[in-house]
């Protein structure tokens, strides 16, 4: 086991947190520009910290570490995601989404998620990294446990990475040596991994950021500016080529454009943590100490300076060294007793069994921790079709080593069947029992929002009531639109369409010109509503015979705060006809959802049905 001294430790800590806030103050302003920039310094100069993401959810996250105790689990963090943020662009919305629909990580980061490779978890990766410093294994696996909430596959690994990186700061300095670490974690074939090797090989090559910057978007570019491969390949640039030089550092990177404020604030936390007095006053003295949270946070009990912030996480990191047994020890600490208070005791004895392996099944959905640790492993598709059956399978372990009988009951709403509704569960020590269960959704007269799968444990001892959510697809007639298309086409001029699941169908549109059309309810009435409708060719729909709005099949990275592709609509007044055209076409995707009148979140609570296409036949 290695040592680090405290004072080293602590100083490298505040670090972090002080070039986090200088990096996401000088790129705020910027956040979302695809152009190059040509920034030395701040503009404009701040009159103090700007609020941001990369910063809010750290705080959250140390809150819920210091609420719940050890070991660090994706449901407590889950949890306190629900209560505590209000922030729901991109990815963060879907796992709102998501977690509203029952379903816990990592599922959450998969399903329905076109963001899954978006910055949302590798901006927050610091505090990972401090609390388990020169622990790269450590600190990756923390980070995961977060990520897994809103995304999988590269945003996960884009997590692992700087925290991987970030906690190997603390005790290298070496910074190629820091990038082979940190690219350790990675699926050697990943795009993500990809992207970062050939950014040093290009460097390297041409020793010119801007032509570097051009070759990256020329092999790497998608329209989420938001994306991992092409943001921490602008963080790794600005590190290699700023040589150790803070501001020409932070400069290169932001100046790359993009997501300036996520990839300033990272590199800003790296380079102070590799050299602490590398961030000059005229960095920090516009900023100040203070911590300023955004307006999307709500329930937190945060101090007010970044430095007590510090204090927190110091003390915070000394329980979690010892708890899982980390390779590097911080020595020295010197009594912090205002911090360490408050801190909940440890809900089970040792971290073995709990966290998510290196590579773990994005279908999992873990839904109860304790006594009897419980995982419910989704199909495929994860949503469930109308008329369909599906098979699930609920996993469980003690996370003591102690034998138990348990009789399982499962209980669904009215409209599903679950076969068997009952079974015996046997648990031998902490050796998981698996038991498969397949679920049906009668061809029912509306999707409902919400579809719970009560599950049930109990014996002459102990009653143990969980619950996962059932998801299920959108049904729509889709049929082949005719050439001479003029307007909405009717109900009547829809006989004969085929109905299709929108989990399947919507996302493989096949070639050619395609209608559907199903039916769409707001029960609680949502006047002046965003629709959202994009995909990879034209897009045109109706509400109602009314034109909403038309895409031209440019531009493609779903969500309501950003892109042209948005109308107004009506939900007030009970049920309205939804009729969307694919225009002529490769196979593609397709995406329609609806936002709330002031166009910060989705409207989650949507019920849809499908119209009648014959007379008296809705089905």
């Amino acid at each position: 086991m290695a040592e680090l001294l405290f004072a080293d430790y602590d100083r490298r800590l505040r670090g972090c947190f002080m070039g986090k806030s200088v990096g996401g103050t000088l790129g705020m302003p910027y956040e979302g520009e695809e152009r190059l920039l040509h920034l030395t310094y701040y503009d404009p100069v701040p009159q103090g910290m700007v609020a941001n993401d990369d910063l809010d959810l750290q705080v959250m996250f140390l809150e819920a570490v210091r609420r719940f105790g050890l070991p660090i689990h994706r449901e407590y963090l889950a949890q306190t995601w629900s209560e505590t943020l209000r922030f729901v662009c991109d990815e963060y919305g879907v796992a709102q989404k998501n977690l509203r629909l029952g379903l816990r990580p990592p599922v959450t980061g998969r399903f329905d998620n076109k963001f899954y490779a978006g910055m949302g978890a590798a901006i927050r990766t610091e505090l990972w990294a401090c609390l388990a410093p020169g622990d790269p294994v450590l600190a990756a696996a923390l980070a995961r446990e977060d990520a897994s909430i809103d995304h999988y596959d590269d945003g996960v690994e884009a997590s692992m990475f700087l925290a991987a990186v970030e906690s190997a700061a603390f005790v290298e300095q070496d910074v190629r040596r820091l990038l082979e670490i940190g690219l350790g974690f990675m699926r050697p074939e990943g795009r993500f991994a990809n992207a970062l090797r050939d950014t040093i090989r290009w460097y390297d090559e041409l020793h010119d950021p801007i032509l570097v910057r051009e070759k990256i978007l020329a092999r790497y570019y998608v329209q989420n500016w938001t994306d991992v491969s092409i943001n921490i390949s602008f963080v790794v640039l600005g590190l290699i080529a700023g040589e150790g030089d803070f501001g020409r550092s932070l400069c290169t990177a932001v100046n790359c454009g993009n997501d300036t404020d996520c990839t300033g604030a990272t590199l800003g936390a790296l380079l102070g943590i590799l050299d602490p007095g590398s961030i000059g006053e005229e960095w920090t003295r516009p900023i100040g100490s203070r911590l300023v949270l955004g307006g999307n946070m709500v329930g937190l009990h945060e101090v007010d300076t970044i430095d007590k912030m510090c204090d927190q996480i110091a003390v915070l990191s000394a329980h979690v060294q010892a708890y899982y047994s980390s390779a590097t020890r911080t020595v020295g600490m010197p009594p912090m007793p205002a911090y360490t208070g408050g801190i909940a005791a440890p809900w089970k004895e040792t971290p073995d069994g709990v966290g998510l392996p290196r590579r773990y099944d994005p279908l999992e959905s873990t839904i109860c921790r304790m006594p009897v640790y419980t995982t419910v492993i989704y199909p495929p598709q994860v949503s469930l079709a109308l008329g369909r059956s599906a098979e699930y399978r609920l996993r469980f372990q003690n996370i003591r080593d102690t034998d138990a009988e348990y009789r399982l009951l499962l209980h669904t709403p009215h409209g599903f069947t679950v076969r068997p509704a009952q079974s015996e569960v046997i648990l031998h020590g902490t050796q998981p029992f698996e038991v498969t269960v397949t679920v049906t959704a009668e061809d029912l007269p509306k999707n409902a929002y919400l579809n719970p799968l009560n599950i049930r444990l109990q014996n002459d001892d102990t009653q143990i009531e969980m619950t996962a959510g059932l998801p299920t697809a959108v049904s729509w007639w889709m049929k082949e639109a005719p050439d001479d298309l003029i307007g909405c086409p009717t109900a009547a001029q829809m006989a004969g369409a085929r109905r299709i699941d929108a989990h399947e169908h919507f996302r493989t549109v096949p070639e050619g010109r395609w209608l559907f059309m199903t039916e769409v309810k707001d029960p609680i009435s949502t006047r002046n509503a965003y629709l959202v409708a994009e995909g990879d060719r034209p897009v045109t729909v109706w509400v109602d015979d009314r034109p909403v709005l038309h895409t031209d099949g440019s531009y493609y990275a779903p969500a309501f705060h950003r892109g042209p592709w948005r109308g107004r609509v009506d939900l007030s007044g009970g049920w309205s006809r939804l009729v969307v055209e694919v225009g002529d076409g490769a196979p593609g995707e397709v995406f329609v959802g609806f936002a709330a009148a002031n166009g910060f979140e989705w409207l989650d609570e949507l019920e849809y049905r499908l119209p009648e296409v014959e007379e008296g036949k809705r089905r």
